[in-house]
C-alpha cells in the first residue's frame, strides 16, 4: 500500500515542496538574467521580506577577484550551455551581506537553447566560522608553547636574584639599604607569581578540577580588585545567588578569567569623565545553569572592534600596558568548562560580558 501511495505521488507537488523547503537558496533568471522565482531560502540568505519581492530583479555579478571593474558575465554562461561556480561576499539589494558558495546552471529547452539560469546558493557563514575557531585554537596552541618556554627562560635568573636577595637581607645593614633589599625582594616575589601564572597558561590541562564555590571563587577576586577601584573612584558592588550549587571547577583558571575581565572593565572605566565609574558583579542561578553578569558603565566597545576582542594580542590600551591575552585566555577557559561568554555592548551605555556555565542534573 505504501509503495503504491509513493507511485500516485504528483511530481509537480513534490517537485514544489522540494525547492520551498530546500536547505539552499534557488533563484531561476530568464535569458536576461531577471529572476522568474527564488524559493524561501534565497529570500532569507538575501535579506529579502518575501521571495517574491526578488521577483523581477535582474541580477548582476561582480567579483572581487574578477578583472576590476568588469561583471561576472552571466550572458557567457547561459550562451555558452555550461555550468560556472565562483564564491560571493557582497550586499544585496536588501543590504544583507550575502557570503555564498554559488554555481550557475544554463536551463536548456528541447531545442538546446538556454532560456535562463538556475542559481544554487550554499550559505558558507557557518563554515567561515568553523575555520575561524580553528584558526584561533591554532593560535592558542602556539602561544602555549611561546609562553612556556619563555617563562621557563625568566624563572632561572629570577631564582637567583631571589636568592642572593634573601642573603642579603639575613645579614645586618643599615635601616635605608634594607629597606631597598626587601622592597627588591617584593617586586622579585611579584614577578615570580607572574612567571607562575604564565607557566599555568601554557599547562592549561594540568589545573586541577575540583568542586567549589564559584561565588567564594568570585568574591576572592572582587576583594582583591576593590582597594584599586576604590583609590579611583569606581564604584564596585558584588551580589551573589546563594542558590548557586558547587560545581567542578578548575578554580585557578577561573580566578585569572575573572581578574582579567575586572582589569578591563577597570581599563574602560577610566575613561569615563562625565558621570560616576560603576562596575557591577553579581551571580544567578538559572536552576539550568549559572550566570555571571560583569556590567560597567563606560563608553562601550565600537562596533568595528567587538569581534576582535576574544582574539590573542587584541588590546586597545597603550602599548606596555598589556598584551592582549587577558579575554582570549578566558574564552579558552570558558570554552573548557563547557560554558560559553556574551556580549552585551553599546557605545556610551557600557558593557556587560556574561559567563554562562552549565550545572550538572541534580536529580
Amino acid at each position: 500500500m505504501r509503495n503504491k501511495q509513493l507511485l500516485s505521488l504528483d511530481l509537480p507537488d513534490f517537485t514544489g515542496a522540494l525547492i520551498k523547503h530546500a536547505p539552499i537558496g534557488i533563484i531561476l533568471t530568464d535569458e536576461k538574467t531577471v529572476i522568474k522565482h527564488a524559493n524561501p531560502k534565497a529570500a532569507m540568505l538575501c535579506g529579502a521580506p518575501t521571495p517574491a519581492s526578488m521577483v523581477g530583479l535582474k541580477m548582476q555579478w561582480t567579483e572581487p577577484d574578477a578583472v576590476p571593474n568588469r561583471a561576472f558575465d552571466l550572458h557567457s554562461i547561459i550562451e555558452s550551455g555550461m555550468p560556472a561556480s565562483a564564491y560571493t561576499s557582497r550586499t544585496t539589494p536588501f543590504g544583507a551581506q550575502l557570503r555564498c558558495d554559488c554555481t550557475f546552471i544554463p536551463i536548456a529547452e528541447n531545442g538546446g537553447n538556454s532560456p535562463g539560469l538556475l542559481i544554487l546558493l550554499l550559505d558558507v557563514k557557518e563554515k567561515l566560522q568553523l575555520e575561524r575557531n580553528v584558526l584561533e585554537a591554532e593560535k592558542l596552541s602556539a602561544l602555549d608553547t611561546i609562553v612556556g618556554g619563555v617563562a621557563h627562560e625568566l624563572n632561572n635568573p629570577l631564582t637567583s636574584i631571589l636568592g642572593y636577595t634573601e642573603l642579603l637581607l639575613s645579614t645586618e645593614h643599615p635601616p635605608e639599604m634594607h629597606r631597598r633589599l626587601a622592597a627588591i625582594s617584593e617586586e622579585a616575589e611579584r614577578c615570580r607569581h607572574i612567571i607562575e601564572n604564565l607557566l599555568s597558561f601554557a599547562r592549561r590541562n594540568e589545573a586541577p578540577v575540583l568542586e567549589n564555590d564559584i561565588n567564594a571563587t568570585l568574591r576572592e577576586i572582587v576583594k582583591l580588585c576593590a582597594y584599586q577601584m576604590r583609590i579611583e573612584n569606581i564604584v564596585l558592588s558584588l551580589r551573589t545567588d546563594d542558590r548557586i550549587p558547587r560545581i567542578s571547577i578548575q578554580q585557578r583558571k577561573l580566578q585569572q578569567v575573572f581578574l582579567a575581565i575586572l582589569m578591563n572593565a577597570h581599563q574602560a572605566l577610566r575613561n569615563v569623565h562625565d558621570r560616576p565609574r560603576i562596575l557591577q558583579v553579581s551571580s544567578h542561578f538559572t536552576g539550568e545553569s549559572i550566570l555571571l553578569k560583569f556590567r560597567d558603565n563606560a563608553n562601550g566597545i565600537p562596533k568595528s572592534i567587538r569581534h576582535k576582542i576574544f582574539d590573542p594580542f587584541f588590546t586597545t590600551k597603550p602599548q606596555g600596558e598589556g598584551m592582549g591575552l587577558g579575554l582570549s585566555v578566558a574564552y579558552g577557559v570558558i570554552q573548557e568548562h563547557h560554558g560559553a561568554i556574551h556580549l552585551d555592548t553599546e557605545e556610551g551605555e557600557g558593557t556587560t560580558l556574561t559567563l554562562e556555565f552549565p550545572v550538572p542534573d541534580m536529580a
